[in-house]
């Protein structure tokens, strides 16, 4: 049956492959598919296939850009532009996804089509989040909201205004938690789940779900977010959005984790690698890793654990991802105290407190620094360790005193109780921690220790879809590793 844009089954394929352009546009000629409302047609079929096979959607999306001006359709450039950029998106280029996205805006308002411009910045957001710019992201979000209000009434019609609201606020939601503002993310999450829920979108629905109960892991509540983990895993899969099934699956093996559930863990981990290998695009393999690299170290595998997380890393550091790579980083460092190769950790959590201070992360990052300061104790350094400790917990109080309106503490005199001999080993590091275990001494094989629920806080999120980072137009989700909204201005 053709699809909701009237595209037969097997059409795409057919078009794509023809050798040459020239015979291309005669096929779609003949078809009645050369003109502004066939390339309209096909470009929403390309949208449709972003989640599942990002690469003939690009394919799809060139073969418009390439043929419009023989369809007398100039607005199916930048369209074709916008999809191009979420596919590279999808596949993790999200440098590209920017730029491309950037130049669609751009090619739109030059047309004087206001509207589908201002549609492109809600994709734009997720290209910054991915690559951790959530300041600039923030900043958009400001700049779209204004513009919303200027374009209703004329340009948007109420219900796209009401979309766009949720979309944004769902990005700004990502913002904040991965700036680890977690109760603005939650209230950002509600003002977007309350217009879905207005407007009848169940599967948008299901990834507020998955990205409220990323927050309330990070909260210590882990049974609370496995069943919104849960109850966005069962949306995705009955909406046949496989890779936001897959996010979401991801998202309950690391909250089973934390909840020392091992075998349920590992068995949604397994479950997410076969639907991901499915759809043979490796983009979000690195997920995965890290999610076996948690189970491994949690089971006090460390050799085992560490080669994941070492491969998981040389993944990410090519293609941004800031909070996932600064998480990556942080379990690496955990597996390396572990196996005793401490001067190897001091500079893996030096690298990952430089990501989390960047972001703006403030309960990541005092975590680490005290995950530092008992490393430094470990080795010797006492008054390293003490000075190291004295700043994460000034950063703390700073947050507390900053969101009770209260003004910044003044410096606390050395902590006196924090001396340990020579030989005293590294402590857990404080509850906000990623999903791992930490070992409390440099250790001999022991048997799996039961972690605290509230001691483990989340994975990266679904996808984007839970990276999370997501692009989306009016009518349908299309999964990205980041759990962020994507408006397609089309259809």
């Amino acid at each position: 049956m053709p699809g909701n844009d009237g595209i037969e089954p097997g059409l795409l394929d057919e078009l794509l492959d023809l050798p040459t352009r020239e015979q291309q546009a005669r096929s779609l000629r003949d078809r009645g598919l050369l003109d502004a409302g066939g390339l309209d047609r096909l470009l929403d079929a390309a949208e449709r296939l972003l989640n599942n096979d990002p690469s003939k959607a690009r394919l799809t999306a060139e073969l418009c850009a390439d043929v419009a001006d023989g369809a007398a359709s100039p607005a199916a450039v930048p369209r074709a532009k916008y999809i191009r950029a979420g596919a590279h998106g999808v596949r993790g280029e999200f440098e590209e996804d920017i730029r491309l996205t950037k130049a669609a805006h751009d090619e739109y308002l030059a047309l004087g089509l206001r509207a589908q411009a201002i549609r492109t910045n809600v994709g734009l957001m997720s290209g910054l989040i991915n690559l951790g710019r959530y300041g600039e992201a923030l900043d958009i979000a400001r700049q779209v909201l204004g513009a919303l209000d200027d374009a209703r009434g004329h340009e948007l019609s109420p219900r796209e205004t009401r979309l766009m609201t949720a979309l944004i606020n769902q990005n700004r939601g990502l913002c904040y938690e991965y700036m680890g503002r977690y109760h603005e993310a939650l209230d950002a999450f509600a003002v977007s789940e309350e217009v879905y829920g207005d407007l009848g979108m169940t599967e948008r629905l299901g990834q507020i779900s998955d990205n409220r109960g990323s927050v309330l892991a990070v909260l210590g509540r882990g049974t609370e977010a496995l069943a919104a983990h849960e109850a966005a895993a069962e949306v995705f899969g009955e909406a046949g959005l496989t890779l936001s099934q897959v996010m979401s699956l991801g998202n309950i093996g690391e909250t089973h984790l934390r909840l020392a559930n091992y075998a349920e863990s590992l068995g949604a981990f397994e479950r997410a690698r076969r639907l991901l290998g499915a759809l043979g695009d490796p983009a979000d393999e690195y997920l995965l890793l890290r999610d076996t690299a948690d189970a491994y170290l949690a089971l006090n595998l460390y050799a085992e654990a560490l080669a994941a997380y070492r491969e998981a890393d040389a993944m990410l550091r090519g293609v941004g991802m800031a909070h996932d790579r600064a998480r990556t980083l942080w379990g690496m460092g955990s597996a390396l105290i572990a196996s005793r190769m401490l001067d190897e950790a001091q500079g893996v959590l030096a690298e990952a407190t430089g990501l989390f201070r960047g972001a703006g992360n403030v309960p990541m990052l005092s975590s680490v620094m005290l995950e530092q300061a008992s490393l430094l104790a470990a080795c010797g350094s006492t008054k390293d360790a003490r000075e190291t400790a004295h700043r994460a917990l000034d950063l703390v109080l700073e947050r507390l005193a900053g969101a009770r309106g209260l003004r910044s503490p003044t410096p606390r005199r050395p902590l006196a109780a924090g001396r340990r001999s020579r030989s005293a080993p590294p402590r857990r590091a404080a509850a906000l921690r990623p999903p791992r275990s930490a070992p409390t001494k440099l250790p001999s094989k022991r048997a799996p220790r039961k972690p605290a629920a509230s001691a483990r806080p989340r994975r990266r999120g679904a996808a984007s879809a839970r990276s999370g980072h997501r692009r989306d137009r009016t009518s349908t989700w299309h999964g990205r590793p980041g759990r962020h909204a994507r408006l397609f201005s089309g259809g």
